[in-house]
């Protein structure tokens, strides 16, 4: 649907529609004003027309007057123009008028064709992206039937220039705050058996479908239903939390500030995400549904490519499905088992996973925090699920049997928490061992700097190390079962004889170097980890890194890092001449040192202090 015919219907309602042209005339009149909220714009407008929506009745069930959508029941005066969507995914068919009640100088409602309930379904889901890309100029939304549906009994989109809704200026930072996601309708998440209690936005911005799906705590704030100066009309729906707010009286537009604002939307909106949890490849595992509404999953695989790789058994609160990965994508088509749950549920599995449940509660609330940043921040590299459940990302292993008091107050009482540098939230790296000093995130991944992720001494006042401990107690908090059998991870040393690291390479690179005749490290990093490693060979060299390409090439496994020096051609003790590799630390050392955290909270450090320690310059917040 081209632009100008849209232009040209909008107009040609305006011209014969007299009292909807005067309510459209009005809102040029009316007085608007910004207020920021979180580091987001909003508009105000003074907007008494707005009355009668702003005052209307919820009603999810039967509504028990004529529908003012049905064709029967418009006025004469009311046109429409017909809207197919694509016939593979659809049977219905929409049609788009001038709404007589706008927000703003153009809004149209998207009906459909059919007298149906506000229900939100996959195919309905697919039209409004379809829609969506018919009127690329517009933003499209959704109210549901308790969210702010004019109509709950008949179902229907609408549709605004999106060039007057701020959320579509607003950054890529807040986006990622408030879950902005970019897929199409099949990969949205979503609880379809909560449409009625959400409301979902959707543009195209650059050729991609962007969505925010924002699910509700309540339809209305207290302030609503209270007396006197208390009192404030105001029934959030899509386009108020869009950024743009019609206030239908005076006296609310001129006390409305940010914090009010704030307030209002906090009571209804609940910023909780969801999470889709890549567990692995279909291929393999069973599933069994249980009674009490988990699902256990046989011959899940972890550790994998690590000394730990191993196939387990776990159970899984949440939503279980399968996905095919999509073309173009290295073994494409293959099925994986995806979890699908809230963030904060997702949290209480990936505490217990990546540290013993009998941690010390200052480590847990740290950790809580920094594995929410990090989700949030949305660097795992996964275009099929959010994040998968192995250590590439962050260990994911369902719920256990007794999940620990102590872990679950450690969530609550950092609900929302995330580490934030500049009104942006932390990249927020960790590891399990740094040996002694952090490393800065260029000399790991891409050439980039961030200044909470610099290099700093894992050190006491006094110049000790947090994390060169032998304390059993502190690292059952951080090593699982299978991770206790590595307790040499502060200082380790690895040797190979000529041959052996010779054959090794040629397992694990293919370059045909024969004989290996040197390692040559050409780039550190400020902790000492090899960034770059040059290894040469009868037949030729090749330069190899980052810091995990060289972990993985030089173990049949992986090295416990790349902070290691290398004493060339040395008489071993295991006999012949090659290398010893004499290291520190375990991991990637960017961030927060595992180890070092839970020294530092048995040693009585609360867990902001912790995180000011391994993440200098940024500040805990609360997002939801």
């Amino acid at each position: 649907m081209k632009h100008e015919e849209i232009q040209s219907f909008f107009s040609s309602e305006l011209a014969n529609w007299e009292d909807c042209a005067k309510r459209y005339n009005d809102l040029r009149e009316a007085q608007s004003r910004k207020v920021i909220v979180d580091g987001r714009e909003y508009s105000l407008m003074f907007n008494p027309a707005r009355m009668r929506s702003a005052t209307a009745k919820v009603v999810a069930g039967k509504v028990d007057r004529p529908c003012f959508l049905c064709r029967k029941n418009r006025p004469d005066v009311q046109h429409d123009i017909p809207i197919t969507p694509d016939a593979q995914h659809s049977t219905s068919k929409y049609l788009l008028s001038v709404n007589p009640f706008p927000i703003l100088p153009e809004h149209f409602t998207i009906i459909n064709s059919e007298h149906e309930r506000q229900t939100m379904t996959l195919a309905r889901l697919k039209d409004m992206a379809f829609i969506a890309r018919e009127m690329e100029g517009y933003l499209v939304f959704f109210n549901g039937a308790c969210s702010g549906a004019s109509a709950p009994d008949h179902f229907h989109f609408q549709a605004v220039p999106k060039n007057l809704v701020p959320l579509t200026s607003w950054s890529e930072s807040v986006w990622k705050t408030i879950g902005v996601q970019k897929c199409d309708a099949e990969n949205l998440k979503i609880d379809f058996s909560k449409s009625d209690f959400c409301n979902i936005i959707c543009w195209v911005d650059g050729g991609e479908v962007h969505w925010w799906v924002v699910n509700r705590r309540c339809h209305r704030p207290w302030q609503y239903e209270a007396e006197g100066d208390e009192k404030v009309l105001i029934s959030p729906a899509s386009l108020e939390f869009a950024g743009v707010v019609p206030l239908a009286r005076e006296e609310d537009f001129n006390k409305m500030t940010d914090s009010l604002l704030g307030d209002i939307y906090n009571q209804c909106w609940e910023k909780e995400p969801l999470v889709d949890v890549g567990i692995g490849p279909a291929e393999g595992i069973t599933r069994h549904d249980n009674e009490d509404g988990t699902t256990t999953l046989d011959n899940v695989r972890i550790g994998i490519g690590f000394h730990w790789d191993q196939r387990r058994t776990f159970r899984y609160e949440g939503c279980i499905f399968k996905k095919a990965l999509p073309l173009g994508e290295a073994g494409k088509g293959t099925d994986w088992v995806i979890n699908r749950l809230p963030v904060e549920q997702y949290l209480k599995s990936v505490i217990s996973s990546e540290m013993s449940a009998t941690s010390s509660l200052q480590l847990l609330k740290a950790h809580a925090v920094i594995s929410r940043s990090w989700l949030m921040f949305g660097s795992a590299p996964h275009t099929l699920f959010d994040v998968c459940s192995d250590d590439c990302c962050q260990r994911y292993q369902g719920i256990s049997d007794k999940m620990n008091p102590i872990v679950e107050q450690a969530i609550e009482e950092t609900r929302g928490e995330m580490l934030m540098y500049e009104g942006e939230i932390c990249d927020a790296r960790y590891s399990k061992c740094c040996g002694g000093q952090t490393e800065e995130f260029r000399y790991c991944w891409e050439n980039k700097d961030y200044p909470y992720l610099r290099s700093i001494r894992d050190a006491r006042p006094d110049g000790t190390v947090f994390c060169d401990t032998e304390n059993a107690k502190v690292l059952s908090q951080v090593l699982n079962d299978y991770d206790q059998k590595t307790r040499d991870f502060y200082h380790w040393r690895v040797e190979y004889t000529q041959q052996e690291l010779s054959d090794l390479v040629e397992r694990k690179l293919h370059k045909g170097l024969g004989l290996i005749t040197d390692l040559i490290p050409l780039e550190r990093g400020k902790s000492g980890r090899i960034s770059q490693l040059k290894i040469v060979g009868e037949n030729g060299s090749v330069i190899i890194g980052k810091e995990l390409a060289i972990r993985k090439a030089l173990s049949e496994t992986c090295l416990y890092s790349s902070a290691f020096d290398i004493e060339y051609k040395t008489s071993l003790p295991l006999g012949g001449l090659g290398w010893a590799l004499i290291g520190q630390g375990w991991g990637h050392g960017v961030g927060l040192c595992q180890i070092g955290a839970a020294v530092m909270g048995e040693e009585g450090y609360d867990y902001k202090e912790i995180l000011r320690h391994y993440y200098p310059g940024a500040e805990v917040k609360k997002v939801w």
